[in-house]
């Protein structure tokens, strides 16, 4: 395999073969930061997860993951580009040097996840998916979904991905089962949780000592957001921590907020997974210059959340009157709902009347354009957007 991945090359210069990990240990992968920094990105068109999830149908309830195996590998390397990646490897017994380069895409390349993906799509576009089966691609990760003939139909898949030369992990194979983890969460029939490993990993967090440590902190909260009620409210006080000097401080206030925090994540509830066909209620509120909502969905005559939804308003907003606030709050809450609802019937509840307020008195205090923007999501609504107001 190795001889089909690699090439002999006589570039003049080499790209470092080991990355050095924060503990001083080292990764075995070429460090290409030094090439990733001089690649022109391309616009990404990796999907979010943040969305993706929601296009799975509540009624399934098996499914499979599969995970595909040195994914990368089955994209060839164009030849004016493989010396870009060259890189000097010697042999353990022998002590013999050699420069060699990638034939395939390489690990560490900033934009292979991109390709690779788009890749894969492509491949996907001829696969025949059985009625009833939905299929979700993230990068290299396949969820396969169903309420009934999911063995048959991940055979099918598996020997499709085969016989296009991609491989697929054994080890890592979900097959048909009722509960599958996927890119952190438990996924299950109309329900979706977070993996309690994650959660775990975050509450065992010491608090952090730098600024690195408060963006990584407030990476892996962010990736928790739509479980947290209130979350902009809860991390406010981490980004403030930011705008500090070289050396911040961490006083016992802030511990104690942390601490809140991170009881919030200790007892997150599972989230239902979205229904097209049925209507959504977007429950807004504004409070301290946080909009504040929770997305639901009705259930066997109960409310269920499928999100929860919180955006800090920007500075000019916060010396408006409440109701005035009480726009811009519903008009971000439902863009962001949009995300999630992919077109469904979206109903609005508020405590006040943003439309009436919005025509009769936001002209005082809304610049021409934020009345422009604020009209066409609450008035002017976006086609395919079935979506009224109502006071709670």
């Amino acid at each position: 395999m190795l001889k089909k991945l690699l090439r002999n090359s006589k570039k003049k210069k080499n790209i470092q073969l080991n990355v050095k990990k924060p503990d001083g240990s080292y990764r075995l992968v070429q460090d290409l930061r030094e090439v990733n920094k001089r690649t022109r990105s391309r616009y990404p068109v990796v999907p979010n997860p943040y969305t993706l999830l929601s296009k799975v149908p509540p009624q399934h309830q098996w499914f499979s993951v599969v995970d595909l195996k040195d994914a990368f590998w089955a994209c060839p390397l164009a030849k004016e580009s493989r010396d870009i990646f060259a890189f000097e490897w010697e042999d353990p017994k022998t002590g013999r040097k050699q420069q060699l380069r990638w034939t395939k895409l390489p690990q560490g390349f900033t934009e292979s996840p991109n390709l690779f993906g788009q890749a894969l799509e492509k491949i996907l576009q001829a696969f025949s998916t059985p009625p009833g089966i939905q299929i979700i691609q993230y990068v290299d990760d396949l969820l396969l979904s169903g309420e009934d003939e999911v063995r048959e139909a991940t055979i099918k898949l598996l020997n499709f991905l085969g016989e296009k030369g991609l491989r697929v992990s054994k080890g890592k194979l979900q097959f048909v089962e009722p509960e599958v983890k996927y890119l952190g969460h438990l996924i299950s029939k109309g329900s979706r949780r977070l993996n309690p490993e994650r959660i775990a990993g975050i509450l065992s967090l010491p608090p952090p000592s730098s600024k690195r440590e408060i963006r990584k902190l407030l990476g892996l909260l962010g990736y928790c957001r739509l479980w947290i009620e209130g979350y902009t409210q809860a991390v406010k006080f981490l980004y403030e921590k930011l705008t500090e000097g070289d050396n911040i401080k961490w006083t016992k206030e802030d511990d104690d907020k942390l601490e809140k925090l991170k009881l919030k994540l200790a007892s997150i509830p599972a989230l239902s997974l979205p229904s097209l066909e049925k209507p959504f209620h977007l429950y807004v509120n504004v409070e301290k210059g946080v909009a504040h909502g929770v997305l639901v969905q009705e259930w066997g005559g109960v409310k269920r959340p499928v999100a929860y939804l919180s955006k800090m308003l920007d500075p000019v907003s916060h010396g408006w009157p409440v109701c005035i606030q009480a726009i811009a709050a519903t008009a971000i809450l439902v863009e962001e709902s949009r995300k999630l609802t992919f077109g469904g019937k979206l109903i609005v509840c508020t405590p006040h009347a943003v439309r009436n307020v919005l025509n009769q008195k936001a002209e005082k205090w809304l610049t021409d354009s934020r009345m422009l923007k604020y009209e066409a999501i609450l008035i002017d609504c976006h086609p395919g957007f079935s979506e009224f107001f109502k006071a709670f």
